[in-house]
């Protein structure tokens, strides 16, 4: 069976299936007619795989912590300028600004570590100018890497969030003003960053569990760089998605061949995560049948 453990592997018996590089060549032709539309597939099919399951080889755990609300008074409201009466340690730019009277909650544009102002988005839109106010983080970013399937903890109390949709994280807390000591849902609101709900008063850590989004493969042989996730026996499947999309630019009939590689290799790794999914019973020695332990 041919060995494809690395990318410039896959890259190479791509060509040799296209008509790009011959039989006999070991590494890939860097001059062929379709080795730039090859690699791009071939990553664009690395990504694609990753991003399918949950699978255990792509998953990676990522710590981040939320930041406790800042209490104080305002001193004076100028547009979108706030006075505050102290000045917070940390920069709280992207935080929200809301009087605790009011409730309504202002994004806040600019803010610099140890400063008494702040600038906000917009002017702000109620009447009060003094006053008790509250700071609050409820957008958090996860990792600059993920790629898929996210499972949230709240490390505190080890509970799980429940992921929702932002619409219906939008139903349950419309302006989510109301904080908590821990968080219940979340809604991913762009590739990197959630919003949690509701938004926690004291500091808390929390793990994100998901799918990484891998780095490109180069192609050039280097273990580091050229090495796909997937367990050494699927990563043939890079090469037969690729394909999918290459033949018909070749107009080959192939095409076929190559789509009920892809499925059948699926369901392979599919049945491979169940069975690793599986629950283990464990046996006590002398009870599994082979004999009187010689512990007893």
């Amino acid at each position: 069976m041919a060995n494809y453990e690395l990318g410039q592997d896959l890259l190479l018996l791509v060509q040799q299936r296209l008509g790009d590089a011959l039989p006999s060549a070991s590494t890939p032709n860097t001059d062929g007619d379709f080795y730039t539309r090859a690699t791009d597939e071939l990553n664009q099919a690395y990504r694609e795989i990753t991003a399918l399951r949950p699978w255990r080889w792509a998953r990676v755990r990522q710590q981040f912590t939320s930041v406790g609300e800042h209490t104080g008074e305002v001193v004076e409201v100028d547009g979108t300028i706030i006075t505050l009466g102290d000045a917070p340690a940390d920069s709280k730019t992207g935080f929200k600004f809301m009087f605790d009277r009011e409730a309504v909650p202002h994004r806040i544009q600019l803010h610099n570590a140890e400063e008494e102002t702040l600038a906000l988005q917009t002017e702000y839109a109620g009447d009060e100018t003094t006053g008790p106010y509250t700071i609050f983080q409820d957008e958090l970013t996860v990792g600059a890497d993920l790629g898929g399937h996210l499972v949230v903890k709240e490390l505190h109390s080890g509970s799980e969030l429940r992921p929702a949709s932002e619409r219906e994280l939008d139903y349950w807390s419309p302006r989510n003003t109301l904080g908590h000591e821990i968080a219940w849902r979340y809604a991913q609101l762009s590739e990197r960053v959630i919003r949690i709900t509701p938004w926690t008063i004291q500091p808390r850590l929390f793990e994100a569990v998901y799918n990484v989004e891998p780095d490109a493969l180069t192609f050039d042989g280097v273990v580091e760089t050229d090495t796909p996730l997937l367990p050494k026996r699927y990563r043939v499947i890079l090469a037969h998605r690729a394909l999918e999309t290459l033949y018909p630019d070749k107009r080959d009939a192939r095409i076929t061949i190559a789509q009920q590689q892809v499925q059948d290799l699926l369901k392979q790794m599919e049945r491979t995560e169940i069975v690793a999914g599986q629950a283990r019973r464990f046996v006590k020695p002398g009870q599994g049948g082979w004999g009187r332990s010689p512990y007893r």
